[in-house]
């Protein structure tokens, strides 16, 4: 069993939407994320792109970041110097639904 978070106001949670993260993510999973505003290479984040929110995988390589998702029907996106950009949270937990299919 997952450890349990008791420690709420460094931790948030957000629920998936779309099929940018999937199969890792699937839409509608509730991720529990812990505030930062930094991560490692590899993490997956909740980053601020120029005004949207997001979920990627953040990629660090010398001075170039870049936010990849798991589908490889989307595109990296690569963030460039004049972009407004911010790491919010680093997933830690995944909550998710087991749907029963009708019998």
């Amino acid at each position: 069993m997952k450890e349990q978070i008791t420690d709420s106001e460094n931790y948030f949670s957000l629920r998936m939407k779309g099929d940018s993260m999937y199969p890792k993510y699937q839409d509608g999973d509730i991720l529990i994320l812990k505030k930062a505003s930094a991560c490692k290479s590899g993490d997956d984040c909740a980053v601020h792109v120029n005004g949207k929110g997001t979920v990627s995988k953040v990629i660090k390589r010398g001075s170039c970041t870049m936010l990849v998702p798991y589908n490889t029907a989307y595109e990296p996106t690569i963030i460039e110097d004049d972009c407004h950009f911010s790491i919010l949270g680093v997933v830690k937990q995944l909550q998710r639904n087991i749907k029963k299919t009708e019998q």
